[in-house]
Formats: C-alpha cells, sequence, structure tokens
C-alpha cells in the first residue's frame, strides 16, 4: 500500500476503511500504525479492540494514539489488563495500582519503558501491588541506568517480601554508589527479615553516610541475629547520634548481657534520644534475664 493511500485511509473515516486500517496497525513503520490509530478513534465500536491490541504496540507513540483513539470512541477502561494497559500510556499509576493484580503484565512492560520517569513509577506501582511476578523483573531493574528506578525496585522488592531479592539485593543495591540506593535496599532487607542479610548489613554499618548506617542498624534489630550484637554495640559510638538511638534500640531486642555495660555508657550519651533508648534497651535486658 503506497503512502498516498495510507493518508487516504486515515482520512476516509467510515467502514470501508475498517479493516484496512486495522490491517495497518500492523505495517512496519511507525508512523503508520500511529496515523492508522488515529483514524480508527472516528470509526466506531469495531475499531475498540484492535485499538485495545495497539495498546501493548513496542512504539510508545503507536501506544499513545491508540489511547487517544479510544477515548474519543468513548471506551470505558475496567479492571482487567487491557485496562491496566491503558492506564500505563496515560502514566495513571495510581489507576494500575487500583486494579491489583491484573495490572502486573502492563506495569512490567512499563519497567523497560524508554522514559525513565514511568520506569520509577512502574518500580514503585509492582511494590504496592505486591505481586511475586515482578520479582525477577525488580531484580534485573537493579541495574538500571536512573539512580531513583533502581532504589524504587529495591524497596519495591521490600514490599514483596521475597526471599528470592535477598542475594541481588546484597549484592547489588546494597553495595550501589548511589547512596540512595543503597539506603533503599537496607530498608527492603529489613523488611525481608533474612538472616543471610546479616553480614552484609553489618558492613553496611560502616558505610559513608549515616542514612545507611541508620537504615542498616534497624534492619539488623529486625531480623534478630545474635551475630550482630558486637557490630552494634561499637555502632553506639557513631558519630550521628540516629545511628546511636537505633543501636541502642537494637540491642534491647536482643537481651544480650554483652550490651549491658555499653549500653550503661551510652546513659550519658550527648543525645536525650540516644539515652532514652539505652534506658529501654536496659530494661529489656533486665527483664529477660530474671
Amino acid at each position: 500500500m503506497c503512502a498516498r493511500a495510507r493518508r487516504g485511509l486515515c482520512t476516509i473515516g467510515d467502514d470501508r476503511a475498517v479493516e484496512p486500517l486495522i490491517k495497518a496497525l500492523n505495517d512496519k513503520h511507525v508512523d503508520v500504525r500511529a496515523s492508522a490509530a488515529g483514524a480508527l478513534g472516528t470509526i466506531g465500536e469495531a475499531a475498540v479492540e484492535p485499538l485495545v491490541t495497539a495498546l501493548n504496540d513496542t512504539s510508545e507513540y503507536v501506544r499513545a494514539s491508540a489511547a487517544e483513539a479510544l477515548g474519543k470512541l468513548g471506551w470505558t477502561p475496567g479492571r482487567d489488563e487491557a485496562a491496566a494497559a491503558y492506564w500505563t500510556v496515560k502514566r495513571r499509576w495510581d489507576k494500575c495500582v487500583e486494579i491489583g493484580e491484573a495490572a502486573v503484565e502492563p506495569l512490567l512492560k512499563a519497567l523497560n519503558d524508554a522514559d525513565w520517569r514511568a520506569r520509577r513509577a512502574a518500580a514503585g506501582a509492582l511494590g504496592t501491588i505486591g505481586d511475586g511476578r515482578a520479582v525477577e523483573p525488580l531484580v534485573t531493574a537493579l541495574g538500571d541506568s536512573d539512580y531513583v528506578v533502581r532504589g524504587n525496585a529495591a524497596e519495591a522488592l521490600g514490599e514483596i517480601g521475597d526471599d528470592r531479592a535477598v542475594e541481588p539485593l546484597v549484592k547489588r543495591a546494597l553495595v550501589d554508589l548511589d547512596l540512595r540506593v543503597r539506603e533503599s535496599a537496607t530498608k527492603a532487607l529489613e523488611k525481608i527479615g533474612d538472616g543471610r542479610a546479616v553480614e552484609p548489613l553489618v558492613k553496611a554499618l560502616g558505610d559513608s553516610d549515616y542514612r545507611v548506617r541508620w537504615n542498616a542498624a534497624k534492619a539488623l534489630r529486625n531480623i534478630g541475629d545474635g551475630r550482630a550484637v558486637e557490630p552494634l554495640v561499637k555502632a553506639l559510638g557513631d558519630k550521628h547520634s540516629d545511628v546511636r538511638k537505633s543501636a541502642a534500640e537494637a540491642l534491647g531486642n536482643f537481651g544480650d548481657g554483652r550490651a549491658v555495660e555499653p549500653l550503661t555508657r551510652a546513659l550519658g550519651d550527648s543525645d536525650a534520644r540516644v539515652r532514652w533508648n539505652a534506658a529501654e534497651a536496659l530494661k529489656k535486658i533486665g527483664y529477660r534475664s530474671h
């Protein structure tokens, strides 16, 4: 079909054009597919199904044209995968979350979108939905070129809570060059609570950024493995009070006598929050020791 004929079909707007335009949705040229989608938006109900299919086109341009055409036809998205594909095109990530599990596949496609903003939002939405199908794609997203995508992927893996994510979080996100990704990794590992993360989190207590050290202490508190006691005792001497506060709180949860003397010293800390947590920790240890 020549280019002139294609342009002609895109302006007819009646039933004679339906089949040729539907066929044109599979044309190898992006502009042809996008024009065909736009033209189908003037035809009627017969165009709905092929336009819904076009929402999954490899080209963002075609997907946008298909979504716009469906809007012109008065198509109302439901709560299925087709609706989720429509909302990903419209960048309405909140609608995808409302749909839930049926939105997972369209969101996984958006996780590979050329637009970093779409990848960021898709990772966050997948974490909120919490479906296990997203684990491996989110693990892959830990290597994304955009640091927010990597951080959102790490947090999403924590929300899902699948132990398949532990090793990738430890080996990739927890040692990421960006401190926000490392911080997200500690938060995720805290939620998953797997003992395999203890040694890497202990190492993270020596991170250059206090937020990573702070969240590493909280993660170790949640996991509750005795290997963390001595490193947390050492963290009572951290230069940042938030880290010292979390270390004291964590030690209280362990109920380990090795922490008594260091916590007693922490009662003289310059920060009132640290002193309070140290007192509460000693109370817990004393109660458990009887």
